[in-house]
């Protein structure tokens, strides 16, 4: 962590590849217990404390956050009523504990002033970082790629080619619904992971 406010941190540049294999070094035993990942299980089990207070989103702008000593991830409470948005914030928060820890403002401990500083130290590649890290977390490519290989068969390409678009889209609701994640997020997947496949879905739409 930084103590100087005086100058933003300069977060480096971090490839998906560079990315997927952090999340992999970090975090792949959760993988083994299957689908959608418990986001509270990993949390419970690297010593990491979830809060939820109300009206996060109105006050702030932000859904969720790390506190400073990064042994808490404050969530808005009503993203609980989404189970989706609730694993993707505490997925992105994780990202940004492992890619960022160094990076963020350690001497503040008032709540308003604390994330000015923080949005201006990690924001831009930084939060484009923790989306991916969230991405690759809550969706590996691994079991992404079997996933397609279950509904489409070896050939992915000559399949979807094949079917028609309602049934794609209902295909792609039943991918979804196995890891917790929304539709477009993994859209969004699909094309850092298999960015072939997404083209040939878009050229059908």
């Amino acid at each position: 962590m930084t103590d100087d406010l005086g100058a933003e941190a300069q977060v480096p540049y971090k490839s998906y590849s560079e990315i997927e294999w952090d999340v992999d070094t970090a975090f792949k035993e959760f993988w083994e217990n299957g689908f959608p990942i418990d986001v509270d299980e990993i949390c419970d089990e690297i010593g990491i404390g979830i809060i939820y207070i109300p009206n996060l989103k109105r006050q702030f702008g932000i859904d969720s956050y790390t506190t400073s000593d990064f042994k808490t991830i404050v969530v808005d409470e009503n993203i609980l009523e989404n189970e989706n948005q609730y694993r993707l914030s505490i997925a992105h928060e994780l990202g940004h504990m492992v890619l960022h820890k160094e990076y963020y403002p350690s001497n503040i401990h008032d709540l308003e002033t604390y994330l000015k500083y923080a949005n201006g130290y990690v924001s831009g590649p930084a939060e484009s970082q923790a989306e991916i890290f969230a991405m690759i977390l809550l969706v590996p490519s691994f079991e992404l790629k079997a996933q397609f290989v279950k509904y489409f068969g070896e050939d992915i390409g000559s399949k979807i080619e094949e079917l028609n678009i309602p049934k794609t889209a209902e295909i792609f609701n039943n991918i979804s619904n196995y890891f917790g994640v929304s539709n477009s997020l993994l859209r969004k997947r699909i094309e850092y992971a298999f960015p072939d496949i997404i083209s040939m879905i878009k050229n059908k739409e």
